[in-house]
């Protein structure tokens, strides 16, 4: 076999499958464009997460005020002993990036006592 004949192969080739090799090879470089937006799709429609909702993020006390389609923006209160705002940090966080990070969303209007979750202490 020779150059030419490999040649005229791999031009063969490329004409009727390269428009799926360069699919292949977009796919791959954008994978995690795809999968941002992908996690992004489901915070931004899904129900766990509002705009209003009071959310702990690192034990710290948070209000979610935006919930975009690609990012989610919280306010970070410093409460003081006696309650009082001492300072308010912005954070914005991607979308994706939200499943890793330790967020709590308390639940208001339970009664442990009754649940057997309360233990007095003697």
């Amino acid at each position: 076999m020779d150059a030419e004949q490999m040649q005229g192969i791999v031009e063969k080739l490329l004409g009727e499958y390269g428009w799926l090799i360069l699919s292949g090879i977009l796919l791959l470089t954008f994978k995690q464009a795809i999968q941002k937006v992908v996690n992004s799709f489901f915070v931004f429609y899904g129900n766990d997460y509002n705009e209003d909702d009071i959310v702990e993020i690192s034990g710290q006390l948070a209000r979610i005020i935006r919930v975009g389609l690609f990012k989610t923006t919280f306010f970070i209160y410093k409460i003081g002993d006696s309650g009082e705002i001492l300072k308010v940090s912005k954070l914005t966080v991607d979308n994706d990036r939200l499943k890793i990070m330790q967020l709590m969303k308390p639940l208001q209007g339970i009664d442990l006592v009754s649940l057997g979750c309360h233990k007095d202490k003697k």
